[in-house]
């Protein structure tokens, strides 16, 4: 740049800031989040409010299949509808 060979491009002189992606309001999305615990081998599920990270609800299984999911779904779609 010094020499006049390359010049400073507007968009690339300063970092963009980071966004984080929240919902407006508590209770808008619910994401399930799996654990396994290493000794017992269960499977831990959670449902978490996105605004507040707080856990909304948490249940241990034995197998995750598809089978526990719709349980889940079906349990606590009242909580955090699926969209």
């Amino acid at each position: 740049m010094d020499r006049g060979l390359a010049k400073a491009e507007r968009s690339r002189r300063k970092q963009q800031k980071w966004v984080r992606y929240e919902r407006n309001h508590s209770m808008s999305a619910g994401p399930i989040d799996w654990h396994e615990d290493p000794v017992s081998g269960l499977k831990i599920c959670a449902i978490l409010d996105d605004l507040s990270r707080k856990i909304l609800a948490v249940r241990e299984f034995a197998p995750t299949t598809i089978t526990v999911v719709d349980e889940v779904i079906r349990e606590y779609n009242q909580i955090c509808p699926l969209l």
